[in-house]
């Protein structure tokens, strides 16, 4: 049983103040529809957006960071999965391993940005996939986050120690 975001907003039991769109095939004008959509999530005008709004995201793969500006909004996938890539197509290296190449990419996929009460939610497993940044998939700050139906995976830094690749984050 599958909740398209439209259904589960109906669904909720209160008021949603407003519901934003980002959409890769917006225009960006205003992220009010899907026609004038935020087309890139480094878009989101969050001076506009307040607590208890709702921010959707279409299905696609991003080429900017997601950085939550507003403390207690909902950020949903919108009827199909979301891709956050860094840029870095170069797999991290496996521990130990003797020779990796780096490879320039954004450093954060998501970032919290101290922000609290934030949802993130793909609502189905792999709704949201963050991967390739050379730091953090999620970044977390802020308190009482929630962060459900998302894969972060391949994120970190590979550091050289003496000759050997070590990645972290």
């Amino acid at each position: 049983f599958l909740l398209t975001a439209a259904l589960l907003i109906a669904l909720l039991p209160t008021q949603v103040s407003d519901i934003w769109y980002v959409s890769l095939s917006g225009d960006n004008t205003d992220g009010r529809t899907l026609s004038t959509a935020w087309n890139e999530l480094s878009q989101i005008n969050w001076t506009i957006v307040q607590s208890g709004d709702t921010v959707l995201v279409s299905p696609g793969v991003y080429q900017s960071s997601l950085v939550v500006g507003r403390s207690g909004v909902s950020i949903l996938a919108n009827d199909g999965q979301v891709t956050i890539f860094g840029g870095r197509s170069t797999p991290l290296p496996e521990c130990g391993l003797s020779s990796y190449t780096y490879q320039t990419a954004r450093l954060i996929g998501i970032d919290f940005n101290n922000q609290s009460n934030v949802i993130l939610d793909g609502l189905e497993w792999s709704g949201f996939r963050v991967y390739g940044h050379n730091q953090h998939g999620i970044r977390l700050s802020g308190t009482s986050n929630t962060i459900r139906n998302v894969e972060v995976f391949d994120n970190g830094k590979a550091v050289f120690g003496g000759s050997t690749w070590y990645p972290d984050q």
